[in-house]
C-alpha cells in the first residue's frame, strides 16, 4: 500500500512539474506579446509569473530526481 501511495505521489509531482513548466512557457510567450504591444507593466508581471513557475518547478524536479537517485541505490 505504501508503494502504491508513493507512486501516486510521484505521478502527481511529475504532473505538477509539467504544468508549471507549461505555465512558464505560456507566460513567457504572453510577456513577449505584451512587450510588443508596449504594455510593459503586463509584460513585467508575466515575466515574474514565468520566473516564479520555473523556480517552483525546479524545486519539484530536484525532489523527484533526488528521490529517483535514492530509489536506485538499493
Amino acid at each position: 500500500m505504501l508503494a502504491t501511495q508513493s507512486d501516486a505521489i510521484e505521478d502527481a509531482l511529475w504532473i505538477a512539474l509539467r504544468a508549471l513548466e507549461e505555465k512558464a512557457s505560456l507566460s513567457h510567450r504572453m510577456a513577449a506579446r505584451m512587450q510588443a504591444r508596449k504594455q510593459t507593466l503586463a509584460a513585467q508581471r508575466l515575466k515574474e509569473e514565468a520566473q516564479s513557475a520555473l523556480e517552483r518547478s525546479a524545486i519539484i524536479r530536484e525532489v523527484l530526481l533526488k528521490d529517483n537517485t535514492n530509489t536506485n541505490v538499493d
